[in-house]
C-alpha cells in the first residue's frame, strides 16, 4: 500500500478515538459545570442562612435597643418600625382565614354568670346593631372563655385586636381561629416598651385550663401571700396605641379591659384624643370607696361618662358618642 494512504480500519479507529476524546471533554465540562453550580447553590444557601441569621440578629438588636433606651412616646418611629418589620418580634398575628374552632359564641356556657350577663346586656344594647365595628379585648385568655367580643365577630362581622400575654393561653387563642389580630403582649402602663414578670395563677379548674388562668397578672400586682405559689414568665409590655397605630386603627368601638390590676395605667396613658374609643368595659378589683371614686374621676377626665357599675365591673361611654349616658356619680 502506498505510503500516506489510510486504510478503512485505521479511519474507523481514528473516528472512534476522536469521538471518545470529544465525549471525555464533554463529560469533564459537565462535571466542572455541576461543581460550579453546586458551589453557587451552596454559597447561595449560606448567604440565605447568613441573611436569615443577620435579620434575626437585627430584629433582636432592635428590640434590645428599644428596651435599653425606653422611648417616651407611643408613636416613636423606632418602635413603629420594629412592629412593622418584625411583627413585634413575631408576637403579632394576622386574622385567621380558617373556619372557627369553637362550638358556639359561648353565651350558653356563661349565661348564669352575673358579671358576663352584666357586660353582655350593655354591649348588646349599645353595639349589637352595628355591623363591621372594631374592638380591642385585653386579657383575652383563650379567645373563647368569657369573651365579650366573640359574638360580635361571628355574627356582626366585627374585627379587632386580641391581646394576651400568657403563652399557654395565647397558643389556645390562635387555635380558635378568630377573625381578629392577636398580640402576645401585656399592655404597658407606661408610654414605652418594657419587660416585666408575669405571674401565672396556680388555680386549677378541671377540664378547663382557661378558667384557671383568669387570675394571672403582672407580678407586681400579686399580693405577698400569693407569691409563694404559681410560676413566673417574662413578658413584653407595649402601649396599646402603638399596636393600633401599626394596624392603622384610629377608631375603636369597644375596648374591653381585663388586665388584673394594670387598668389604671393602661387607660391613663392611652391617647384618647388621637384614637377614638366609644365604649369601655373595665374590670377593676374593689379597693374601697376612695379608690373607686378616684378611678371613675380619672376615666371621666378622658371624656367618658359612667353608664353602669357592678361592684368591680364598669361600663363607660364616650360623652360625645351617640349613646344615652347616665349621670356620673359624684
Amino acid at each position: 500500500m502506498p505510503r500516506g494512504l489510510v486504510t478503512g480500519r485505521q479511519m474507523t479507529r481514528l473516528i472512534l478515538t476522536v469521538a471518545m476524546v470529544t465525549f471525555l471533554m464533554m463529560l469533564i465540562q459537565v462535571v466542572i459545570s455541576r461543581r460550579a453550580l453546586l458551589h453557587r447553590m451552596t454559597r447561595g444557601t449560606k448567604q440565605l442562612l447568613q441573611h436569615s441569621t443577620h435579620t434575626n440578629n437585627n430584629n433582636h438588636d432592635m428590640e434590645e435597643e428599644l428596651l435599653k433606651q425606653g422611648w417616651t412616646n407611643t408613636t416613636d418611629p423606632h418602635l413603629l418600625k420594629w412592629l412593622k418589620e418584625t411583627d413585634g418580634g413575631g408576637r403579632v398575628f394576622q386574622t385567621s382565614l380558617r373556619p372557627y374552632n369553637v362550638t358556639d359564641h359561648n353565651y350558653g356556657n356563661f349565661k348564669d354568670s352575673v358579671v358576663f350577663k352584666f357586660y353582655e346586656k350593655h354591649i348588646t344594647k349599645l353595639l349589637s346593631n352595628k355591623v363591621g365595628g372594631f374592638f380591642v379585648e385585653a386579657g383575652a385568655l383563650d379567645g373563647y372563655i368569657l369573651s365579650n367580643t366573640l359574638a360580635l365577630e361571628r355574627f356582626r362581622a366585627w374585627s379587632g385586636l386580641l391581646v394576651e400575654p400568657r403563652p399557654d393561653m395565647f397558643q389556645q387563642l390562635l387555635q380558635k381561629q378568630r377573625k381578629s389580630f392577636a398580640a402576645r403582649f401585656c399592655l404597658a402602663e407606661k408610654p414605652y416598651l418594657y419587660k416585666t414578670k408575669f405571674w401565672l395563677s396556680p388555680d386549677f379548674v378541671k377540664d378547663n385550663i382557661a378558667f384557671g388562668a383568669v387570675g394571672s397578672r403582672v407580678y407586681d400586682k400579686v399580693q405577698a401571700d400569693e407569691r409563694e405559689s404559681g410560676s413566673l414568665v417574662n413578658v413584653l409590655c407595649i402601649p396599646l396605641a402603638s399596636l393600633l397605630i401599626n394596624l392603622a386603627v384610629t377608631y375603636v368601638d369597644l375596648f374591653v379591659v381585663d388586665v388584673e390590676g394594670s387598668e389604671w395605667g393602661v387607660l391613663d396613658n392611652f391617647p384618647f384624643h388621637q384614637i377614638t374609643v366609644d365604649m369601655l368595659a373595665v374590670e377593676r378589683k374593689d379597693k374601697g370607696q376612695e379608690d373607686r371614686k378616684a378611678f371613675i374621676k380619672m376615666v371621666r377626665s378622658k371624656g367618658f361618662g359612667l353608664l353602669d357599675n357592678l361592684k368591680e365591673d364598669y361600663i363607660f361611654v364616650r360623652k360625645t358618642a351617640e349613646f344615652i349616658v347616665l349621670e356620673d356619680e359624684p
